[in-house]
């Protein structure tokens, strides 16, 4: 019974114990966190606030990649115009979301105000998205300037609060008495107060009454950008307890890159929707789409088999991080570019399907009146233009053709075909309703076209354009992999591996080139047309599977010599495992640092010199300083 009672008493007692205390607490989201609270202490102090991005970072990362797919679908690549705001849009969310990153990475850490901010970033991409919808700097329509005005507020105001948040950081410096960051951090602020002054006061430039924007105006928004970039890049180069030693910016361009690369997918899945969602799989098509897979996953191997380990130099980083737009822009003209190509296939081939039974209909079987109009439109039925929207307007074009047709008696009797091509040298009316037909086809593949342009010539152009950035964006790619493998190799002697990987990017880049240039030489001379290669190109098979085997032949190379040099380098006993789990962060080595500094000192703390920046760990532990004693 005593037994009894000992355990009843010890089961309901109040107990304080560690445990139980544990089982009581809950989360606590500070209101604002201090961000040196995460600096890394050593010889000097950097900021970095984590070792990989947190939730929060992923989420805002979604905004980014709804805008890049949105404004894909919404904006056809038609012509120069519409390609250079394709670019300029791409580098406007591109750049604020640099911006943002560049912040994070350093100082942001989760709070209730740095939730606020996020709010406000996503709401600020949400304003992106509804301006990427209509954003064509060309356009003069007043329903224009006011999305340019909307733009203009966008930037205004995430710039505004770029200022703000560097602002907080200035406060928690002088908090700390960190006296070595107050200018860069004043700089940074002044930086993005100034450039959204600027973005403001354009919002006068836009007045909806105005019947002629210059063009000047709207390179304000790139100059800006521009400058912000080299200012904040220049003070983390200048300033290194601003530099991007510490935190996690490789995988942050990683991940983006990632969604970059699966944007392509979405793409990808929407093409396979259009060009076989009704007639199934073909041959020709099945095997255009898995060489597009292979771009994507080609493209994710050649740029995380070659992510860089360890930090290799602050200012190349910042190099490498800038690089990435590039980068990101060469691998989303290549995807789209393919996707392209891969619509012009099956827009040509189908052309030249429908063009064999026109000319079966009337070269061989000499159909007329009502039985060749019931032929054609037999032929159009599985197509269904009439149903859709973006191709009703063609199709009355095409139905009103095919009528005149089936009313025109004797046209396609022997001697009617006669007179025509002795006429006209040719069967005019059968090829302009193959042009329509054509027109129609590039219309209905989801393709925005503007109720003014032709489709068939839009259809022509469009081609053109994409035949011409998708090997420039190829060769973009990789002369910026060239440029990383230059980059994350620091002092290390060139080895095996690096001069291969080099030689090959080079010369498929130099072919891409090449392809490129080809593209300007005409047909016959006549302007706006392209010669005879261009064309069985683009209706062929060939292009897609061109820029997956360049990528195969990299890959492979690249894979062949980096096993002989590593062999090579276990031989001589001198090969290290490299890191299994990504980047290696430099928080063991500031720790090492720290603990030989509290072993012995450094001369300069001895000494009581403030030269560079002092380490933070000689002095009173963290949250134990003396009074008026600043622990940076």
């Amino acid at each position: 019974m005593g037994l009894f009672n000992r355990s009843f008493a010890a089961f309901h007692k109040t107990s304080h114990g560690p445990q139980e205390l544990e089982k009581g607490s809950h989360n606590d989201v500070k209101w604002i966190d201090d961000p040196f609270r995460g600096a890394k202490k050593g010889d000097s102090f950097v900021f970095a606030q984590r070792h990989g991005a947190d939730t929060l970072e992923l989420f805002f990362d979604l905004f980014f990649v709804a805008n890049l797919a949105t404004f894909t679908s919404y904006h056809a690549i038609l012509d120069l115009d519409s390609f250079g705001a394709y670019v300029g849009f791409f580098a406007i969310i591109w750049s604020t979301w640099f911006q943002i990153t560049l912040h994070d990475v350093r100082f942001s850490r989760d709070s209730v105000y740095e939730r606020i901010c996020k709010v406000v970033q996503m709401t600020v991409f949400v304003g992106f998205a509804l301006v990427g919808s209509k954003f064509q700097p060309t356009s003069k329509k007043a329903t224009a300037t006011a999305n340019f005005r909307v733009l203009c507020y966008n930037l205004g105001m995430s710039r505004l609060l770029f200022g703000i948040q560097y602002l907080v950081v200035l406060c928690f410096s002088i908090k700390n008495k960190a006296k070595k960051v107050f200018l860069p951090l004043i700089l940074c602020m002044l930086t993005f107060f100034s450039a959204a002054a600027t973005f403001f006061v354009m919002v006068l430039g836009f007045d909806g009454e105005a019947k002629y924007i210059k063009q000047e105006v709207f390179a304000v928004w790139w100059v800006v950008q521009l400058l912000e970039a080299i200012a904040i890049i220049a003070v983390s180069c200048k300033w290194r307890t601003l530099s991007f030693k510490a935190t996690h910016i490789v995988e942050r361009m990683g991940l983006l890159t990632l969604i970059v690369i699966g944007e392509g997918a979405i793409g990808i899945t929407k093409t396979i929707t259009r060009i076989m969602g009704k007639s199934g799989p073909t041959i020709s098509g099945s095997f255009i789409i898995c060489c597009s897979i292979l771009i994507l996953v080609f493209f994710w191997m050649l740029y995380f088999d070659n992510q860089p380990k360890q930090h290799y130099g602050t200012i190349r980083q910042q190099i490498w991080s800038v690089l990435h737009f590039p980068l990101h822009l060469g691998i989303v003209g290549v995807v789209e570019g393919a996707q392209q190509m891969t619509l012009a296939h099956y827009t040509l081939s189908t052309t030249d399907n429908f063009r064999d039974k026109v000319a079966d209909y009337c070269s061989k079987k000499h159909y007329d009146g009502v039985e060749l109009r019931d032929a054609l439109m037999s032929t159009l039925s599985p197509y269904a233009f009439e149903d859709k929207p973006e191709t009703y307007q063609q199709s009355q074009v095409i139905f009103n053709k095919v009528y005149t047709l089936g009313n025109t008696t004797g046209v396609c009797s022997v001697a009617g075909l006669q007179a025509q091509n002795a006429t006209n040298g040719g069967f005019v009316d059968y090829d302009v309703l193959v042009l329509d037909f054509t027109g129609a086809l590039f219309a209905g593949n989801g393709a925005k076209i503007p109720k003014e342009l032709n489709p068939t010539l839009a259809a022509s152009g469009a081609f053109k354009i994409a035949f011409q950035y998708y090997w420039m964006a190829f060769a973009v790619v990789l002369i910026c992999s060239i440029l990383f493998l230059r980059l994350v190799r620091k002092s290390r002697k060139a080895d095996l591996f690096d001069n291969l990987g080099m030689i090959t990017r080079a010369g498929a880049a130099v072919v891409s080139i090449a392809l490129f240039g080809y593209t300007f030489k005409t047909h016959n001379g006549i302007p706006g047309t392209v010669n005879n290669a261009v064309s069985e190109l683009l209706g062929g098979l060939t292009v897609v599977p061109l820029v997956t085997l360049a990528l195969l032949g990299i890959l492979s190379v690249d894979q062949l010599s980096r096993k002989y040099c590593n062999r090579k380098l276990k031989r001589q006993g001198l090969y290290v495992e490299p890191p299994a789990h990504g980047y290696v962060h430099e928080e063991h080595e500031l720790d090492d640092q720290s603990h030989d500094a509290r072993k012995e000192p450094s001369p300069a703390i001895s000494e009581g010199c403030s030269s560079g920046y002092a380490p933070v760990l000689a002095g009173p532990p963290y949250g134990h300083e003396t009074q008026g004693q600043s622990r940076y």
